[in-house]
């Protein structure tokens, strides 16, 4: 078995320890079998009102589902670009289904005239194409339909798509809304890296007609490498074997391509700078790997992307956990109106076949904090069944507000506008916002004096800003003439500010 509604309920099934049996069903009785216990859980199911009265819904969605208009544009009468050349065409599509109501009201908002003729399934799809019954069809995000010559025309539409629970089986959906918080806690993109390996549509790239002449004339492509980098590029001279993921790299690109394969020359270096300095000169045209900084890559005036290779992690089922220890002696204080952040709980589950596991605070569930006011907060964690409690110091939340004008960086030039400047005492942390919010500058409050305060302003040198007091009991604040560093993608901008005054006023 395969597919993401497969591995999705593998995965799922590691957090709430189930067995799973899985039951062969089509659109024509799978809601009859859900009704019927002899499905528990089914998924990829619109959520309806109607269906609400039948069956339970997981809380959350499982994905969302894209449908997609498919033909073959070999065919001279259909043309992706012109919508029009559809009227009058037979469409494919599960009638009765949330993608046929897709699909009408995309053919309404075009004011195109189709005739929808049912399909089952993808096989019965190819079928009724390959006979000439349907001349385009409605079918979900699916890379394989390349491969058949068949491409895509447009999205006709997307929508959430639910795990679907017999009515009298709400312990289930219990537990596997359970597991999809926690597996959204653990990995929050999982769900998105599953999509994109089951549906995306992948196509087979070509070189165009320059870039195969430019093979031609250049030959085998030059590529550098690091002679020791352990797990990455190893080089034996004694044997002459290289060895590490860019043997991967290099069975994986040589026949990437659909319409050339590809040939690679081997040349080792001994150091980074080496290997940098050959790449710079042209010696060579390509380096296996490269660090990920595009700051470094445009310093070196070099281009590239990222080779990953997905690894899976399988072990058993989640045993429920019999108890937790949390150690929170390191845990910061909190002052009134900040979340809860648990990165610095060191958590420990014994589960209930007695392994120890080191649990990241992010997988569990808190209770008993809050922010509104300060104190002593006792808070539960819970785990798989487990719980503990530990302490949270929660203290008022000193500020300073300044109002006056300030040159803040808007497009290209640095505009005197009127600014607010807050002071956070206990996050240490200054902020400058243009009074209509269309610019902010952040910085840190290194020392704070009676006097006089020290904090960076965007990237600045650290600066010192006298205070002086007013008869009135108003405070200003004179920021000195300073550079700022505005950084873009790639790039980075100094920017001369000038002296500011702001004011806090008296209470």
């Amino acid at each position: 078995r395969k597919g993401y509604g497969y591995e999705l309920l593998q995965t799922l099934s590691g957090y709430t320890g189930w067995q799973l049996e899985y039951v062969t069903c089509d659109w024509s009785d799978c809601f009859e079998k859900l009704k019927n216990g002899e499905i528990d859980i089914m998924g990829d199911i619109s959520y309806t009102e109607d269906r609400t009265e039948e069956m339970l819904f997981s809380d959350e969605p499982m994905g969302e589902e894209k449908d997609y208009l498919y033909a073959d544009l070999s065919r001279e009468d259909i043309t992706a670009s012109d919508f029009k050349t559809l009227n009058g065409k037979k469409i494919g599509v599960l009638m009765g289904t949330e993608p046929e109501v897709m699909l009408t009201e995309w053919e309404e908002k075009y004011d195109l005239k189709t005739q929808h003729v049912n399909i089952s399934n993808n096989e019965d799809a190819k079928q009724k194409l390959a006979n000439h019954e349907i001349d385009c069809f409605v079918s979900m995000e699916e890379s394989f339909w390349t491969e058949l010559g068949i491409s895509t025309i447009t999205r006709v539409g997307s929508s959430d798509i639910y795990y679907a629970i017999n009515k009298d089986r709400a312990d289930i959906k219990e537990e596997l809304d359970n597991a999809m918080r926690a597996l959204e806690d653990a990995d929050p993109f999982y769900t998105a890296d599953l999509y994109k390996r089951y549906f995306s549509m992948d196509y087979t790239p070509i070189l165009t007609g320059e870039e195969k002449a430019w093979l031609k004339k250049h030959g085998a492509i030059r590529m550098g490498f690091l002679t020791g980098d352990s797990g990455v590029s190893v080089y034996d001279p004694s044997t002459g074997e290289l060895t590490g993921t860019i043997t991967d790299y290099i069975r994986f690109a040589k026949d990437c391509l659909g319409n050339q394969e590809l040939e690679f020359q081997m040349v080792g270096y001994d150091s980074q700078k080496a290997e940098l300095d050959a790449l710079k000169s042209g010696e060579i045209d390509m380096v296996f790997h490269f660090d990920q900084s595009p700051n470094l890559a445009e310093e070196y005036g070099v281009y590239g992307g990222a080779f990953t290779r997905n690894i899976n992690i399988y072990g058993q089922p989640y045993a429920p956990a019999k108890s937790l220890t949390i150690d929170a002696s390191n845990l910061r204080t909190f002052y009134t109106g900040d979340t809860f952040n648990p990165a610095e709980l060191v958590v420990t589950a014994t589960r209930a076949n007695g392994a120890e596991e080191s649990i990241w605070g992010g997988r569990l569930t808190f209770t008993g904090y809050d922010s509104d006011t300060t104190g002593t907060k006792t808070v539960t964690a819970s785990f798989l069944g487990a719980t503990a409690t530990f302490e949270v110091q929660v203290e008022d939340l000193v500020t300073e507000q300044y109002t006056g004008s300030y040159e803040l960086v808007q497009g290209e030039t640095p505009t005197a506008t009127d600014a607010v400047l807050l002071v956070d005492y206990s996050h240490k942390v200054c902020t400058l916002t243009a009074a209509d919010g269309s610019a902010s500058i952040t910085g840190t409050l290194v020392d704070a004096q009676d006097d006089a305060l020290t904090m960076t302003l965007n990237g600045s040198d650290a600066l010192t800003v006298p205070i002086t007091e007013g008869e009135d009991g108003s405070k200003q604040l004179t920021i000195p003439a300073h550079d700022e560093i505005v950084s873009g993608w790639g790039s980075s901008t100094t920017y001369s500010i000038n002296e500011a005054v702001v004011t806090l006023a008296a209470e």
